[in-house]
């Protein structure tokens, strides 16, 4: 009995950050109303507050979800891979097709740097995200594949360029441009003899 609790408790809360997500989209955080959500996700105020503190708590779980999910498809397409160095070409690959989706580009992009303040966002954004890519390219310069002064600033400059060309595509220039411009990006990394 205890479990089945536990997974309908899950629902609920997937339920409402769901919800959420296409409120924050279509009103963003200042229109985020709690009321709304929880009639919306056909629950009390009372079950919001039992899963999110209050507003701000609620929007950085809306955060963490949705770079959790983006880590997720990102770890995804790397395990499919049959070496690192392909590891880290569909990790970057996924990362831009996948950061296409509106709640992405809105929340993600758009609003949490400014409401969470770009220390925050720059934290949760290396959880999820550039630690991973750091690790990567760890292995690869262990392994001689590529030839880097520092992972860390690799990953750090990587995941900006990403960013920002993940916002070039979605104001309607070619996914594919951009991804043949981060492949190349990815390649002068190599070391000469894998050039």
């Amino acid at each position: 009995m205890a479990r089945k609790t536990f997974e309908e408790a899950q629902q609920t809360r997937r339920r409402i950050l769901d919800t959420a997500i296409r409120h924050c989209v279509e009103r963003g955080y200042d229109g985020l109303s709690l009321a709304d959500i929880a009639q919306e996700a056909q629950v009390t105020r009372g079950a919001i507050y039992h899963h999110f503190a209050n507003k701000q708590a609620f929007f950085l779980k809306i955060v963490e979800e949705l770079l959790g999910r983006m880590g997720a498809a990102i770890l995804e397409a790397a395990e499919k891979a049959p070496n690192n160095w392909q590891a880290l070409m569909e990790g970057c690959r996924t990362f831009l097709e996948v950061s296409q989706d509106s709640a992405y580009q809105s929340i993600i992009l758009g609003q949490a740097p400014a409401i969470l303040g770009t220390e925050l966002w720059n934290r949760l954004d290396q959880e999820h995200t550039t630690d991973s890519l750091n690790s990567v390219l760890m292995n690869l310069e262990t392994e001689g594949v590529i030839a880097i002064p520092d992972s860390q600033a690799a990953a750090e400059a990587l995941s900006g360029a990403m960013n920002q060309l993940s916002r070039w595509v979605a104001a309607g220039h070619s996914l594919r441009t951009a991804w043949k411009t981060l492949e190349l990006l990815l390649e002068a990394l190599l070391a000469k003899k894998n050039a």
